[in-house]
């Protein structure tokens, strides 16, 4: 007949970070000291990319940034940092998800696979995480090939920023517009955008 009991619940035994099968069990005692229990099984799943959440990546590129940025590091020298991270621990893999920045992003933080959108959202993350300001770059869409990079200023103006691996070795970190349009010119237009979309590049 008591209004409020007090529920008791120990979930001690549950590790919300690792996948597995972990005991619940709630109780309550009444005034009249009547006791009564029941326990159950919370099934705890592995985290996917369709799962993760931004708290999620945000974790990940934390521990990244822990172990790969110094005090005293200057914002270029961090973005330095950053992009050879990404570009030498993800594997390019065709055909990634692009649903979204945090599926993106999960995909090259946590299980290091993916195309060039999951190259840049995972820039993108650790790049924000550090303090670096940064906008995603789209390139100008023909059919169904598309192609997803970031831009970074760290002090002097916007500068291309792609982390990609590409199959003949040439690598894009911190490069202005010309160099980087002499390039696509030479590779079927591989970073032609729409200038109207972004700030000047220099």
């Amino acid at each position: 007949y008591d209004k409020n009991v007090k529920l008791e619940i120990d979930n001690s035994e549950v590790n919300l970070d690792q996948a597995g099968d972990y005991t619940v069990t709630y109780s309550a005692v009444d005034e009249a000291g009547n006791e009564a229990s029941v326990s159950t099984v919370i099934h705890v799943n592995k985290p996917t990319a369709k799962t993760a959440t931004e708290e999620t990546i945000n974790a990940a590129a934390d521990k990244i940034l822990a172990s790969i940025l110094t005090d005293g590091m200057s914002l270029y020298e961090k973005a330095e940092a950053i992009y050879w991270w990404c570009h030498d621990k993800i594997g390019y893999v065709d055909g990634a998800s692009k649903d979204s920045y945090v599926e993106g992003a999960y995909q090259g933080l946590v299980e290091h696979r993916g195309d060039c959108y999951t190259y840049a959202m995972s820039a993108k993350c650790l790049l924000t995480r550090a303090g670096i300001p940064n906008m995603d770059i789209e390139k100008i869409r023909v059919g169904n090939t598309m192609h997803f990079w970031n831009l970074i200023d760290v002090g002097d103006g916007w500068y291309h920023f792609d982390t990609a691996r590409r199959a003949d070795g040439t690598t894009f970190f911190y490069k202005t517009d010309a160099e980087l349009m002499a390039y696509s010119e030479t590779h079927y237009g591989s970073h032609n955008y729409d200038r109207s979309l972004y700030p000047p590049i220099n």
